[in-house]
């Protein structure tokens, strides 16, 4: 009995550790109480399938970033996925954007896949798709997967299309930037919330070059442009914060500075136009009449050109310009035969003083503002030297 005692008794222990059963002394096994009424039971459901939620957020160290053009609304990657391997891309979209995708590849032999950097999957590649098109939640990076389905490696060709923004109207919030009397160049500065923009206008000539960029002092900025007539000359996906190239026709010119990044940007914008370069006039010599100190001239841009005038003057000496036309059509665009710009095109005047830096020739350009043809009078005024 001592021994079938201790044997009962190690069992008893032993089972208790395990908690698999309830032994009586004599080895027997009872039922485990039940569960009262209503208690709560922990089942064991079959686990239903995932989809697979990427756990790195795109990083430009194991993907290839995609680069727009300016104004594009379209890039074209390709390359070759190998067997059972993945290729990754990863680009950035404003939110509300439509990212569209378009996998060129024989037999489905890879498919994509579309997910955020915050973790949000908006394609899985168990849809098995090769096509895909759908507005984005949030502004962030994107990764686009190629993932091969195939036991060899695939050749393919990736199209990815953002359409622009659609251009906004102007609004009673634009600014409008001028540009100093000589100068080629202006500066603003401003502070714009998070993924909100300040609006900037600002009128340039047909042919010369423009030259933006936004540095921001705390945050992130891109920059936006297109013209009066709809011509965007850069868009908000390329996610650039400088621009240079040269203006299509002469009109208003729309720059928008954004913020993205989620967070309030303080930012200097600087806008440069060099003028074109000086010409060759044909020119008319302005005549002052004897003793007179001014002279008023008349004429009419022909074919939208712009009519030049010429006269010598000495270093020191006060001018003053002044063309008048049928609704102020017409500015002035004034030189030096050595080159020195005294107010250029994209100064948008039409009255100019100031004091002359050398002896020499000047040139007083009439230019039409719209490129129409028009016709002015000008009046210019230099009093004698002392």
């Amino acid at each position: 009995m001592k021994r079938r005692f201790v044997i009962c008794g190690v069992l008893f222990v032993f089972v208790l550790a395990s908690a698999a059963c309830d032994l009586t002394m004599g080895g027997q096994a009872t039922p485990a109480a039940s569960a009262p009424a209503g208690s709560p039971t922990a089942t064991t459901d079959t686990p239903l399938p995932t989809e697979a939620t990427p756990t790195v957020a795109p990083s430009s160290d194991t993907a290839t970033r995609i680069q727009f053009q300016p104004g594009a609304t379209m890039a074209v990657v390709q390359g070759t996925v190998p067997a059972g391997g993945m290729t990754r891309y990863v680009l950035t979209v404003l939110a509300g954007q439509t990212l569209s995708l378009a996998l060129r590849v024989p037999q489905r032999e890879a498919v994509l896949a579309v997910w955020g950097a915050d973790g949000t999957v908006l394609l899985s590649d168990h849809v098995g798709a090769t096509h895909w098109s759908w507005p984005v939640p949030t502004t962030q990076d994107y990764a686009i997967d190629v993932k091969s389905m195939s036991s060899a490696d695939a050749a393919y060709t990736l199209e990815v299309t953002i359409p622009a923004s659609p251009a906004p109207n102007p609004q009673p919030g634009v600014k409008r930037i001028q540009f100093q009397a000589g100068s080629a160049s202006a500066t603003e500065y401003g502070r714009v919330a998070a993924n909100q923009a300040d609006h900037y206008v600002l009128r340039a000539q047909g042919g010369q070059t423009m030259t933006v960029n936004v540095v921001p002092s705390q945050g992130q900025a891109i920059l936006i442009i297109w013209g009066q007539d709809g011509t965007v000359l850069i868009s908000d996906h390329v996610g650039a914060a400088q621009w240079s190239g040269l203006l299509p026709t002469t009109q208003d010119y729309f720059i928008d500075v954004r913020a993205v990044g989620g967070a309030t940007v303080e930012y200097m914008l600087q806008v440069s136009i060099p003028p074109g370069p000086n010409p060759t006039p044909v020119t008319r010599r302005i005549q002052f009449p004897l003793g007179g100190t001014t002279a008023t001239e008349q004429g009419t841009t022909a074919g939208g050109q712009m009519d030049v005038w010429s006269l010598r003057a000495m270093a020191g000496q006060a001018m003053t310009v002044n063309v008048s036309a049928q609704g102020d059509n017409v500015i002035l665009v004034i030189w030096g035969q050595d080159g020195t710009v005294l107010i250029s095109d994209h100064a948008e005047a039409r009255d100019w003083s100031g004091t002359l830096p050398s002896t020499q020739d000047y040139y007083i350009g009439l230019k039409p503002y719209t490129g129409a043809t028009s016709s002015y009078i000008l009046t210019v005024t230099i009093p004698p030297v002392g």
